[in-house]
């Protein structure tokens, strides 16, 4: 009877720590794949600035209010620059924009200096009511 009890015994704390080492790797891969989760937003950045596109040069900038940034030309960048058409009184326009993305040195010699890659678009905000200032100069002939 003792060695039925006692198989019994053994058999239920082997269960029983399996069970814990279950749990133990659940919340180990929980936690890797919130470690993963954060190393992926820490590359990332939340920018406020205002956007432009130029359709005729194939070009974007994102001016914040310390720094100036080339825009990645990919889906992301062309999904926002469609929702700043809508906005945008002028061809030239910028608007407000609040993103996240990937800031990462310009991989070509001209241009900006860093380049943002959009991962993310938070808000596309109206443009400010100030009328755009326009520079006029003398028409003169070139011979």
């Amino acid at each position: 009877m003792k060695k039925h009890l006692l198989a019994i015994v053994v058999a239920t704390l082997f269960v029983v720590g399996c069970k814990e080492d279950s749990k133990e790797k659940e919340e180990k891969s929980a936690e890797t794949e919130q470690t993963t989760e954060n190393n992926k937003t820490k590359d990332l950045t939340i920018l406020s600035g205002e956007f432009i596109y130029v359709e005729e040069q194939k070009a974007a900038v994102l001016k914040t209010n310390t720094e100036v940034y080339g825009v990645v030309l990919d889906s992301m960048a062309t999904k926002l620059s469609k929702e700043v058409n809508s906005l945008k009184r002028e061809d030239l326009d910028m608007v407000p924009v609040i993103i996240q993305g990937k800031i990462k040195p310009n991989p070509m010699e001209d241009g900006w200096k860093e380049v943002v890659e959009i991962k993310k678009i938070i808000k596309v905000m109206t443009p400010k009511a100030e009328p755009a200032i326009r520079v006029k100069g003398d028409k003169k002939e070139v011979k």
